[in-house]
C-alpha cells in the first residue's frame, strides 16, 4: 500500500464518542451496541475505550478520576490527565453519540477491507489457490457485512409481529405455522419448519437419510420455495440420479446405467424438465468448514432468497483439529446461529454412532446424539429414521420406514410410519386398508 495514503479514520468522531461518555455515562450503552475498542484507529483512544468498558462492566462511574485510576501506569502513554481533560471538552449532545459511533464503525470496516485486500495479495504471491483466497476473503467480508444494530426490541413490537403471524395463518385457513415438508404426518407433529429452526435428521447408515433429505427438498421446491443443498458426501450428479429415480419411479440402478425403455426415456425427460423449473441449488464441494458453509449460505440467501438450507451431513464438516466432540459442538452452535441469522430453517443430517446396534431394539434414541457434541441441546427438531427390515429379514413391516420425531420444541413427539421404496428412493405416506397392511396403489397419489 502507498505509504502516502492514510488509512480511513475519523479522529474527531473517536474523540466525540469518548468525550460524550465521560460527560454522560448513559451514552456508553448506546456506544457498546455499535463499536468495540478494536474499532478505534488511534491506539490511545483504543486503550481509553477499553478502560471505559472495564469500568462499565463493574457498574462504576466513568470520569477523569476513575479512568485515570483504571489506567494507572498506562496513563502517561495515552497523554496523561491532560489529554483526558481535552477529550471531555470534545463533548457532544448524547443524541449524537450513535452518529459518531457509526462513523467510527464505518472507518473501522473500511480498514478491515483494506487489510483483507492486502492479505489476498500476499496469499496470491504465496501461490495459494484462487478458490482458497476467495473463500477466505469472502468469509471475512461477509462477517463485516453481517454487523447489525441492536436486536433488542420492545414487547409491543414482538407482540404485534406475533399477532400478525397468527392472523396470517388463520387467513390461510389454519394449517402449518412453518414450511411444509410435504410429509403430512410429520408436519402434523412439528407444525412445519419455522424460520430459524435448526432441524436434525439422524440415523444409522442405510436407513434412508439422504432419501428423506431429497424428499423434503423436492417437496419444498414444489411449493415454489428456494432450497440450497450442501452435499458433502455425494456428488450432485448422484443426488440428481436419485431425484430422477424418485420422480419417475424407475429403479435407481437402471437410471444410472441408462438401460431404459422408450416410455421410460420420456419419463426421464419430463422429470429433468420439471427439475429445471425448480429453485433447487447444489454445492457438493467436499471438506468444507463451517465458515465456508456460513459464507456461502449468506451469499446465497441474498442472491436466491433462500427458504431452506439442507446439509448432508454434519460429520463431513471439517473442524480445526480440536477434540471431535468439541468440534461438533462448535459446528452445531454455528449452524444454529446461522439459521437464526438468516431467518430460515436449516436441516442437518447426522449419522448416529453404533449405540443402537448394541441394543436388542435397534431404534435410535434421542440420547444417541449425546456422543455428537451439543447437537441434541441445540436442535429445535430431531427426527430419527429406522427400518426394521434392515435388521430383521423376517419382519412383517417390509418397505416401512419409521420417522421418529424425538424432539419438537413447539410440537408433538412420536413415531409415524411411511412407505419406503429403496429401489426408487421414494418415501410416501402409508394408506392403510386395514391394520398392519397398506395399499400400494395409493403410492404416488396427488402427484
Amino acid at each position: 500500500m502507498n505509504n502516502m495514503t492514510a488509512l480511513p479514520s475519523s479522529i474527531e468522531a473517536e474523540r466525540g464518542v469518548i468525550g460524550t461518555i465521560l460527560n454522560n455515562n448513559q451514552a456508553m450503552d448506546i456506544a457498546l451496541e455499535l463499536i468495540t475498542p478494536e474499532d478505534f484507529y488511534r491506539e490511545n483512544h483504543k486503550v481509553i475505550f477499553k478502560a471505559l468498558v472495564n469500568l462499565h462492566e463493574k457498574n462504576a462511574a466513568m470520569d477523569l478520576l476513575t479512568v485515570s485510576e483504571q489506567m494507572k501506569d498506562g496513563l502517561k502513554e495515552i497523554g496523561g490527565i491532560t489529554y483526558l481533560s481535552q477529550l471531555m471538552g470534545a463533548y457532544t449532545p448524547t443524541s449524537s453519540i450513535k452518529e459518531y459511533a457509526l462513523i467510527v464503525k464505518d472507518k473501522s470496516n473500511k480498514r478491515k477491507i483494506i487489510k483483507i485486500a492486502n492479505e489476498m495479495m500476499l496469499d496470491a504471491c504465496n501461490n495459494s489457490s484462487v478458490e482458497d483466497i476467495l473463500n477466505k476473503a469472502e468469509s471475512k467480508i461477509l462477517d463485516i457485512n453481517s454487523y447489525k444494530d441492536s436486536e433488542i426490541v420492545t414487547a409491543k413490537i414482538v407482540a404485534m409481529n406475533a399477532y400478525e403471524k397468527i392472523e396470517e395463518n388463520y387467513n390461510k385457513g389454519g394449517g402449518l405455522a412453518g414450511l411444509a415438508t410435504g410429509i403430512k404426518s410429520i408436519d402434523n407433529m412439528t407444525g412445519g419448519l419455522e424460520p430459524g429452526d435448526y432441524v436434525i435428521l439422524a440415523a444409522r447408515p442405510s436407513m434412508g437419510k439422504s432419501a428423506m433429505m431429497l424428499e423434503i427438498s423436492e417437496n419444498v421446491a414444489k411449493q415454489g420455495k428456494s432450497v440450497l443443498i450442501f452435499s458433502l458426501e455425494m456428488t450432485k450428479e448422484k443426488l440428481m440420479n436419485r431425484l430422477f429415480s424418485s420422480l419417475t419411479k424407475i429403479p435407481l440402478e437402471r437410471i444410472k446405467t441408462g438401460e431404459l425403455t422408450s416410455p421410460e426415456w420420456n419419463k426421464l425427460a419430463d422429470a429433468a424438465n420439471f427439475i429445471c423449473q425448480q429453485k433447487l441449488y447444489f454445492d457438493d464441494k467436499g471438506g468444507q468448514t463451517v465458515n465456508e458453509i456460513r459464507s456461502k449460505s449468506r451469499k446465497a440467501k441474498l442472491q436466491y432468497d433462500l427458504d431452506l438450507i439442507v446439509i448432508d451431513y454434519i460429520g463431513k464438516i471439517q473442524g480445526q483439529g480440536e477434540n471431535r466432540n468439541q468440534e461438533l459442538s462448535r459446528i452445531s452452535d454455528a449452524l444454529k446461529n446461522l439459521a437464526k441469522e438468516l431467518k430460515i430453517p436449516i436441516v442437518v443430517l447426522c449419522q448416529l454412532s453404533r449405540a443402537p446396534e448394541a441394543r436388542s431394539d435397534h431404534r435410535p434414541m434421542l440420547s444417541d446424539l449425546r456422543e455428537s457434541g451439543s447437537i441434541e441441546q441445540d436442535a429445535d427438531i430431531v427426527i430419527t429414521l429406522y427400518r426394521d427390515e434392515y435388521y430383521n429379514a423376517e419382519t412383517e413391516e417390509k418397505n416401512i420406514m419409521e420417522a421418529i420425531v424425538a424432539k419438537s420444541r413447539d410440537g408433538k413427539t412420536g413415531t409415524v410410519k411411511l412407505y419406503w421404496d429403496g429401489n426408487t428412493q421414494r418415501i410416501r405416506e402409508l394408506d392403510y386398508v386395514h391394520e398392519g397392511s397398506y395399499n400400494p396403489e395409493i403410492f404416488g397419489r396427488g402427484e
